[in-house]
C-alpha cells in the first residue's frame, strides 16, 4: 500500500509518516517535517507511524469494538436539523477559504520577491565587497607607481602621467567589470583632486608614507567570517516576522484538540482564553500535563526534573493571598526551556496573567524573564515577579513587581500597595506543555 500526497507544507516532499498523539497540531509528516520535529524534546517516536501501520491499528480497534455499540432512540430534530445545513455551510466555507488562500498566496508572493530581491542585493554586495579589495590593492599600486613616476620625472612617463583624451577613451574601452571601472574612476578623480603645488621634499615624504601603507596591507587576505547569528536562528526570526505580517483570525477549532484539559484549576474556557494570549507565532497545541503537585509533590526537584528541558509551557497557580479568603487563578507562560544550568532565562515573549482578573502581564526585562532555583518551582522574573516555594511543606508563593509589566494585578489583597512582596498559599500547582 502506497500513498503519495505531496506535504501541504514541503510541496515537493510526500507524506511518509502520520502522527497518532491526539493532541499533535500536525498529523501529516514528510521526511524534512519529521528531522525538524525531531529537534523537539516532545518528540516521540512511537506516536509515528506509516499509513498502512495506522490502518492495521484502526482495523483492529474496530473489529475489536464493533460489537459494542448499542443502540439508541431516534436523533432529536435540532440535530438533525444542524446536519442538514452540513453541505451547504461546508461549501460557503470552501469558497471563502479559496479566496482567502488567494490572498495568502499573492502576500507572499509579494513578499518572496523582495526577500528575494534583498537578499540577491546582500550577496552581491558581499561578493563585490570581497572584489573591492583587490580593486584596492590595485589601485595603491597605481597610484604609489604613479607618484614615483612624478617624483622621478623621465620623458618616457609623460603619455602615463598625462594621458589624452584619446588615451583615456582608449583605456575606458578595454574595461571588462565595474572593478576595472571602479579602479579607472579612483585613479582619474585622485588626479583631479591632487594639490600638485608640493616641494620635492613633500612628494618625496607621501612617496614614504605611501610606501610603508602599501608594506602594511599588501600580504592580507581580507575575509569573511560567521557572525552571530546563525541561518536556523535567522529563519526562525524571519518565521516569526511573517507571523506579524499575516494573521489568522476567527479560526475554526479543532475539538479533538481542545477538550483535552484536566485542570484542577481552570475550566477548559479558562485555558482556551490563556492560550489566546500567546503570540500566534508560539500558538502550538496539546496540553499535556508535565507537573501537578497534589500528585507529584510539592518539591522543586520534582518541578524540575518533570519540567526541565520543556518549552512553551503555561503554568497556573490557584493562590490564596494572606488577608482574602477568595481563590485566586494567577499563572504564567514561558517559551523557552525551564533548566538547572543557569540562574536566569532570557525570553522576549514570555508572559504573566491572572485568570481571575483577565490580565495579561507582558515581560519588561526579557533578560531576566525566568529565574532557577533549584527549591523552587516555576520562577518568573529577578526578585520573582511570580515564584512558588517548592520546599517540603512550605507551599507559600510571591508576587514582587520587577521583571514583567502590571504585575500588581496579579495580587489580590487588602494589604497590597502595589509594591514589594505579596505572599500567597500555593493551594495547587500545575504545569502544562503546549508541544
Amino acid at each position: 500500500m502506497e500513498v503519495k500526497i505531496p506535504c501541504p507544507i514541503h510541496t515537493s516532499e510526500f507524506i511518509q509518516r502520520v502522527n497518532t498523539d491526539i493532541n499533535a497540531a500536525q498529523k501529516l509528516y514528510c521526511l524534512e517535517c519529521i528531522l525538524q520535529q525531531e529537534k523537539k524534546a516532545s518528540f516521540i517516536p512511537s506516536n509515528f507511524k506509516t499509513i498502512p501501520e495506522l490502518i492495521e491499528l484502526a482495523a483492529n480497534f474496530y473489529k475489536v469494538n464493533k460489537n459494542l455499540s448499542s443502540s439508541h432512540s431516534q436523533i432529536p430534530s435540532e440535530y438533525v436539523k444542524l446536519m442538514s445545513q452540513r453541505t451547504e455551510n461546508l461549501e460557503k466555507l470552501s469558497q471563502h477559504i479559496e479566496e482567502e488562500k488567494n490572498k495568502v498566496i499573492h502576500v507572499f508572493n509579494l513578499i518572496s520577491q523582495d526577500f528575494l530581491r534583498v537578499l540577491t542585493e546582500k550577496k552581491n554586495q558581499c561578493v563585490n565587497a570581497l572584489d573591492q579589495q583587490l580593486a584596492n590593492l590595485h589601485f595603491r599600486y597605481i597610484h604609489f607607481d604613479k607618484q614615483l613616476k612624478k617624483v622621478y620625472f623621465s620623458e618616457e612617463n609623460t603619455s602615463f602621467l598625462f594621458p589624452s583624451k584619446e588615451e583615456l577613451t582608449k583605456k575606458l574601452e578595454e574595461i571588462a567589470n565595474s572593478n576595472q571601472l571602479s579602479v579607472f574612476v579612483r585613479n582619474l578623480t585622485d588626479d583631479l583632486n591632487e594639490q600638485d603645488k608640493q616641494t620635492e621634499k613633500n612628494w618625496k615624504f607621501e612617496i614614504e608614507t605611501l610606501s610603508k601603507n602599501l608594506t602594511e596591507i599588501q600580504d592580507l587576505t581580507p575575509s569573511y567570517e560567521k557572525g552571530e547569528l546563525d541561518i536556523a536562528s535567522f529563519m526562525h526570526e524571519i518565521a516569526k516576522l511573517l507571523d506579524k505580517i499575516i494573521i489568522l483570525r476567527n479560526p475554526t477549532k479543532d475539538v479533538s484538540m481542545q477538550n483535552y484539559i484536566d485542570s484542577k484549576i481552570v475550566s477548559k474556557e479558562e485555558f482556551d482564553t490563556i492560550k489566546e494570549w500567546i503570540p500566534q507565532s508560539l500558538k502550538l497545541f496539546g496540553p499535556k500535563l508535565l507537573f501537578r503537585a497534589s500528585q507529584d509533590g510539592f518539591y522543586g526537584k520534582t518541578f524540575h526534573d518533570l519540567c526541565d528541558g520543556k518549552k512553551n509551557t503555561i503554568t497556573l497557580i490557584k493562590a490564596q493571598f494572606e488577608g482574602n479568603e477568595k481563590i485566586n487563578k494567577i499563572g504564567g507562560f514561558m517559551d523557552r526551556s525551564w533548566n538547572s544550568d543557569i540562574p536566569f532565562i532570557y525570553s522576549d515573549q514570555c508572559f504573566l496573567f491572572s485568570v481571575t482578573n483577565k490580565t495579561k502581564c507582558p515581560v519588561k526585562y526579557p533578560q531576566c524573564a525566568g529565574y532557577y532555583s533549584p527549591n523552587q518551582g516555576p520562577s518568573f522574573g529577578e526578585g520573582n515577579d511570580l515564584a512558588v516555594m517548592l520546599e517540603f511543606d512550605n507551599m507559600k508563593g510571591y508576587v514582587c513587581p520587577h521583571s514583567y509589566m502590571g504585575t500588581a494585578s496579579l495580587v489580590d489583597t487588602p494589604y497590597y500597595g502595589g509594591e514589594g512582596d505579596a505572599s500567597f498559599k500555593a493551594l495547587e500547582v500545575e504545569v502544562y506543555c503546549l508541544e
